[in-house]
């Protein structure tokens, strides 16, 4: 069976002018995008734990509007506006982010990650 996929793959490519790509080779791709997948889950569940722990509400609410969101970071004007908070609240909170995902990966790389602030 392998030899006669083998063979039409090699027609189809001198026909079309097109190579497919092996069904291990396929098999594999999905595999991989659905192992990143499961990562970026991962890393998004310990980054909200960590703002959970530390009682951080407003990257929470970032969190959450930026998952729901279509495309992009989320619009800290509209969102201090709907929930009533000052956008500056937004901008401390994207620092306390930004030191969060760095101390994360830092430990996701064996490394410690010591906080200058």
């Amino acid at each position: 069976m392998r030899r006669a996929e083998e063979a039409y793959q090699r027609e189809f490519e001198v026909r079309e002018g097109a190579t497919v790509p092996s069904v291990e080779a396929q098999a594999a791709e999905r595999e991989a995008k659905r192992d990143e997948q499961a990562f970026a889950e991962a890393q998004l569940a310990t980054l909200r734990a960590a703002f959970e722990a530390a009682g951080d509400a407003v990257n929470l609410l970032w969190m959450d509007s930026a998952l729901g969101a279509e495309s992009g970071a989320p619009d800290v004007q509209r969102l201090a506006a709907e929930t009533g908070r000052d956008v500056t609240e937004f901008y401390a909170a994207a620092k306390r982010r930004k030191r969060a995902v760095l101390r994360l990966l830092a430990e996701g790389g064996g490394s410690s990650w010591e906080d200058d602030a």
